[in-house]
């Protein structure tokens, strides 16, 4: 597990992780850690981000001695500002997201708000006043930022620094950055944000875990063995960001096994499976009581579909041929029709329906199994993201009724 790594350890599985992302370049982004003694481990200035190993990692010493082969990020001195004025942060990460640049530029901050949950998973964001980078003066403008209290700043024409008490979570709330920058372009090329910004309540997974032996048993153990590739799957594709989302499976004797958010996604083994209690109040318990054909179900909140959560935008399944035979239609529900009660919004899903668009809440997909299940998420989020560009192009025309039906005969859907 990353926390039980070493802080040059940490630091190189986090900067792999942001440049495999396409968060950064080779040349760009910079990552610290402080540990208990006061020693600030950073990532070095002028080196490969996509090849760092740990002995590139530079150690600052308390007394200004500097370990290492080579020079510190030039960017350290923003590094040592915030710790100097925040003593709970203890790492920092600073990147240049593409989304997030875009943001920057404009100099607007994304709206945290596009669902519940994720001012939560963020904390408060300020933005910082334009300085060169590498310069005390950008140290003082950033630092300014946080003594204030924010967790999160975003640099004019620059990029993002995010500050937390572990890198992990540090990475996370950057994730989650980068994830409303994504959200808040889809939003605007398609029609912008629903005007009705209430607060409401969040259909996360909410279960008793219960700590059974039955993942023991040899077909259950490959069976959650698939699950945890799945969850790999989803955070390798952007389905999954900043420990988000849901997968959970039914095995044949009935049991239920998820992984509960939060989880480092990237990592996620077998002891990080647990038991569903399917009495429980959430959406997944739900469905699965009330359907006892659907053995997968995801809710998820990838970026490309959440522009059509968080704006209210019809989805279409009736593009190509392909993306109807696996999904069917897709239906959006607006929160008035299940007002936060899982048995409400269960009650949605049929033999027609498998994928759901929430409004201002987020996905959530089902089917008879854990890979078919995948496969809807995967074709929904790509077919999100041709809708959204299509836009730019002219009106979307789609597949005809008469066509629809052709494709339903072949396929032999109900």
């Amino acid at each position: 597990m990353l926390k039980m790594q070493t802080p040059q350890e940490q630091l190189v599985e986090i900067m792999k992780r942001i440049y495999a992302q396409g968060m950064t370049t080779t040349s760009g982004g910079n990552l610290s850690i402080k540990d208990t003694d006061g020693n600030i481990y950073i990532t070095p200035g002028g080196t490969d981000k996509g090849s760092m190993t740990v002995e590139d990692i530079v150690c600052i010493h308390p007394d200004g001695r500097i370990e290492g082969k080579h020079k510190p990020s030039s960017e350290y001195p923003f590094h040592m500002k915030i710790y100097e004025v925040r003593d709970d942060i203890k790492a920092i990460l600073h990147a240049h997201p593409p989304a997030m640049v875009a943001y920057s530029i404009v100099r607007k901050i994304p709206d945290i708000t596009v669902f519940p949950g994720m001012e939560q998973c963020i904390g408060s964001v300020g933005m910082a006043e334009y300085g060169l980078t590498g310069s005390e003066e950008l140290g003082d403008k950033i630092g300014k930022v946080f003594a204030g209290g924010k967790d999160v700043a975003e640099l004019e024409n620059h990029g993002l620094v995010v500050g937390s008490g572990d890198i992990l979570t540090a990475y996370h709330k950057f994730e989650a950055m980068d994830f409303c920058a994504r959200i808040g372009i889809g939003a605007s090329r398609l029609k912008g944000f629903i005007a009705d910004k209430e607060k409401k309540t969040a259909f996360v997974l909410k279960n008793d875990v219960l700590e059974t032996k039955e993942k023991e048993k040899p077909e259950h153990q490959a069976l959650c063995k698939k699950l945890c590739d799945m969850v790999q799957r989803a955070y390798h594709q952007k389905l999954f960001y900043a420990g988000l989302g849901n997968i959970s499976v039914r095995a044949e004797d009935g049991t239920v096994y998820y992984i509960p958010e939060g989880t480092d996604q990237k990592n996620v083994s077998l002891q990080d499976v647990r038991c569903m209690d399917v009495k429980g109040e959430g959406i997944h318990a739900a469905i699965y009581r009330m359907h006892p054909e659907i053995n997968a179900v995801i809710t998820a909140f990838p970026p490309e579909l959440m522009a059509f959560a968080v704006t209210g935008t019809k989805f279409s399944s009736r593009i190509i041929p392909e993306i109807y035979m696996v999904m069917q239609d897709v239906i959006s529900v607006p929160y008035s029709a299940w007002n936060g009660e899982p048995e409400k919004l269960a009650e949605q899903f049929d033999e027609r329906t498998s994928v759901a668009i929430l409004e201002q809440q987020g996905i959530i997909v089902t089917a008879p199994s854990l890979l078919k299940a995948y496969d809807r998420l995967e074709v929904a989020e790509y077919s999100a993201s041709a809708i959204i560009k299509a836009q730019q192009l002219g009106g979307i025309i789609e597949i005809t009724e008469t066509q629809v039906e052709d494709i339903k005969r072949q396929c032999h859907l109900h």
